[in-house]
Order: C-alpha cells, then sequence, then structure tokens
C-alpha cells in the first residue's frame, strides 16, 4: 500500500495493516477500497492531528489523476464510515 514499513494499529475491536490496506474486525476480514485503506491508514498515523484536504488530495491521489477532489474525498470519508 505504502512504501513505508507498515504498521499494524488496534482500535475497538479492528486491527489494520497499513502496508496491506487490510482490515479486520474480531479476526474476519473486511473489504476496504484502496482510497479508503489510504484514508484510514492517514488518519492512524497522524492521531489527534487535522488533515487538511490538500493533504488528503496527495494522500489519496499522489498522482493527481482526479478533478472533483472535494466531492472524492467526502465519498472515500463515507465509504470509510459506512465499513
Amino acid at each position: 500500500m505504502g512504501k513505508q514499513a507498515g504498521r499494524r494499529f488496534s482500535f475497538s475491536a479492528y486491527t489494520f495493516n497499513t502496508e496491506t490496506g487490510e482490515l479486520a474486525r474480531a479476526g474476519r476480514r473486511l473489504h476496504i477500497p484502496d482510497q479508503a485503506a489510504r484514508l484510514l491508514a492517514a488518519l492512524l498515523e497522524n492521531p489527534g492531528a487535522m488533515l487538511s484536504r490538500e493533504e488528503l488530495k496527495s494522500i489519496l491521489w499522489p498522482d493527481g489523476e482526479l478533478l472533483d477532489y472535494d466531492r472524492s474525498i467526502n465519498r472515500t470519508v463515507s465509504q470509510l464510515r459506512s465499513i
């Protein structure tokens, strides 16, 4: 998923591996889209920090391939919330 060494985070009943993008709840793997996994990794790696939309844009679309960033960021946050 990223270029850094993977980290494993545990929160509530979940575990998340930043290297593989794998999210699990009570040992059961959950499907998580790549952008939602990147968002979750960014949030977990920056606890308590407020990430700007520009920072999120560079995290979610590192190659800058999308035009409607605001709507897409909102959609990705909604996806993560529903998972």
